[in-house]
């Protein structure tokens, strides 16, 4: 990530959730125009899926945003401007094997024109990010933006210090949030440079979701549905401009929780683990005159759950008295270690 970004970081609180280790893991979709070669250096988190971009360029520059806000998401940039079945085939194929959620899209309808090709990717349940246009319009906003379904969040441009609103940025009902543009991103040869315009604010806010996306799946809670997702950016959004919606900022700045919420994984009793318990004998070995002596002996081993064998020494005349009883033990017991009582005589 370049350092040029931290102070946006810092701005949309997206720094401490980084910091927390929430830094985008997971998959996302841009659709956008031909020009998304990967630069030197982005071929590890961005992919060109059918191969057919020739130069770099704005999709480029789209995924080269996302990662300065979630640099550890895998980009799957597909050309939507042709061949669009193919590409809408594609998605809705590996949208759950890869567990897409989002889909950025930098495109808008030339002078409020519809744009009706994106509203299949809706039906998938996916939820599209999109640019709200840079016409200057203080009456509306772009197609796809501006479809009412919650799963179009529609995405303006704010100053640089979120205090305001971009001017080339379209107003509009409809509108949801604000971000700032002119993040920094990085040429090949080292040449550092701010990319303004609404489809750079998209980005970001489709980067900030995901972080929040991880940070759920990461807890073990349920992803959002569209509607959730709407309802979260409206809600941690601040006012800029007028207290409550207006259609210049939405709900205003989008930022991330101020704090990263700490979870506590459910702690589920776990029964203590028990070895089986050892079979325990005990071989009592007794002469004739103690015989009594060594029944009791046995009978209250007995009493407590203990196998117990009584067997008496002199059976085994050519051994001595312990000898014996080792004797009957391991012909008992077959050689199973066992605890020997020899009676006291």
């Amino acid at each position: 990530m370049l350092p040029q970004n931290d102070a946006v970081r810092k701005l949309l609180r997206v720094k401490p959730w980084h910091d927390a280790g929430y830094r985008g893991k997971g998959n996302i979709v841009i659709l956008d125009g031909p020009e998304g070669k990967p630069r030197a250096g982005m071929q590890p988190y961005l992919t060109d899926v059918f191969g057919t971009a020739t130069e770099s360029g704005h999709a480029s520059n789209v995924a080269q945003v996302i990662h300065e806000f979630a640099p550890d998401a895998h980009i799957y940039y597909l050309d939507s401007t042709r061949n669009k079945d193919a590409v809408f085939e594609w998605v809705k194929a590996n949208k759950d094997r890869l567990k897409i959620k989002f889909i950025n899209v930098s495109q808008a309808g030339l002078r409020g024109m519809e744009t009706p090709d994106f509203l299949r990717y809706a039906a998938l349940g996916l939820i599209l990010v999109c640019a709200s246009g840079n016409d200057d319009s203080e009456e509306w906003i772009s197609y796809p933006a501006r479809y009412t379904a919650p799963n179009f969040i529609a995405v303006g441009s704010a100053t640089r210090d979120g205090n305001g609103i971009a001017g080339y940025s379209n107003e509009g009902e409809g509108l949801d949030v604000v971000v700032p543009s002119g993040v920094y991103i990085q040429r090949e040869d080292g040449y550092v440079w701010p990319v303004d315009g609404t489809s750079f604010s998209s980005p970001t806010v489709t980067a900030m979701l995901h972080v929040y996306a991880e940070y759920l799946e990461d807890a073990g809670l349920p992803d959002m549905t569209p509607a959730e997702v709407e309802a979260f950016a409206h809600g941690v959004a601040l006012d800029i401009l007028t207290k409550g919606y207006d259609i210049r900022s939405g709900y205003g700045l989008l930022v991330m929780p101020e704090t990263v919420p700490v979870t506590i994984p459910e702690v589920k009793e776990v029964p203590p683990l028990t070895a089986e318990p050892k079979k325990l004998y005990h071989v009592l070995s007794t002469p004739y005159l103690k015989q009594d002596e060594a029944q009791a002996k046995a009978d209250a081993l007995r009493a407590k759950g203990i196998t117990t064998y009584l067997v008496h020494s002199l059976q085994f005349g050519a051994f001595g008295v312990e000898g014996n009883a080792v004797n009957q033990q391991n012909n008992l017991l077959e050689n199973e270690e066992v605890d020997t009582y020899i009676a006291q005589y």
